[in-house]
């Protein structure tokens, strides 16, 4: 399976089973991998204020920074001209 931050991110095709929930953070990574995770979909939308003012939430800042550290980047997705909306970055569950 794939977890999918936020809804409005889809996956199309049957290689890969999404798991849709509104933070990726409502799970430890090993939750995450024991659920059987492959990979995961982290959106802008979702930890760009987060990790932008951690004295704001320290608890969600060091549930992300915990997560991204412990996942492989695999893919990054910047927007861009041809490509407007939110940054999407894609990670590897080991």
């Amino acid at each position: 399976p794939v977890v999918i931050e936020k809804y409005e991110v889809r996956v199309s095709g049957s290689r890969y089973r999404p798991l849709y929930m509104t933070r990726l953070i409502e799970k430890t990574y090993d939750e995450h991998v024991r659920s059987g995770a492959r990979y995961m979909v982290a959106t802008s939308q979702m930890y760009g204020a987060v990790l932008s003012h951690p004295e704001r939430d320290p608890a969600r800042y060091q549930a992300y920074r915990s997560l991204f550290t412990q996942a492989t980047e695999v893919a990054r997705f910047t927007p861009s001209v041809d490509r407007p909306g939110p940054e999407l970055i894609i990670f590897e569950l080991r």
